[in-house]
């Protein structure tokens, strides 16, 4: 019997939603809701969307909970804090808006209204972990409760090519158990 491989059971680049990084979040949503909507049944749904840069080449990917932790207004500040220290702007001050600043203070219809602009690349992940099409699926388990990730990028000499995610190892898992 031939040994599963990663490749056998990755999503390829083409069926995965993918957006541009600078896309807007209101494009991300959209392309996370579409691509739940273009599953047939007893098919997972998409919980993530690849970012790809302007030559087309997959830079990063972004899920729920990247989503939900590109509105809070606490990590738009750390990436301004170094500007605003030059600003003369004083600790004191810095440390008082990063504990003063959450997504609990403003209203959900606020902060969707600015999510919307959002571009993808402040957002996303950037790739970090990947594993090879022909890695076996046992390599592939270890990975994924290694780097404890519901997804990995999948590369063929060094380029991504699919993703290969936990909810379909499980489903294969469970199948191999019940032979």
């Amino acid at each position: 019997m031939k040994q599963e491989t990663v490749a056998d059971l990755m999503i390829p680049l083409d069926a995965y939603p993918a957006v541009a990084d600078d896309a807007t979040m209101a494009a991300v949503v959209s392309a996370m809701r579409d691509a739940a909507r273009e599953l047939g049944a007893g098919k997972h749904p998409a919980r993530a969307v690849l970012v790809r840069n302007a030559g087309g080449a997959i830079v990063g990917q972004i899920g729920h909970l990247d989503v939900i932790r590109g509105l809070e207004l606490r990590a738009h500040l750390q990436e301004n804090l170094g500007t605003l220290s030059m600003a003369g702007v004083s600790g004191e001050v810095l440390d008082s808006l990063e504990d003063n600043l959450n997504l609990l203070d403003e209203r959900f219809e606020d902060v969707c209204r600015r999510a919307a602009l959002i571009p993808a690349g402040r957002i996303m992940r950037p790739i970090g972990e990947s594993i090879d099409e022909n890695s076996t699926l046992s390599e592939a388990m270890h990975r994924l409760v290694r780097w404890q990730t519901p997804r990995i990028l999948v590369v063929r000499s060094g380029v991504v090519v699919g993703v290969l995610r936990l909810a379909d190892v499980i489903d294969r898992l469970a199948c191999a158990i019940n032979e």
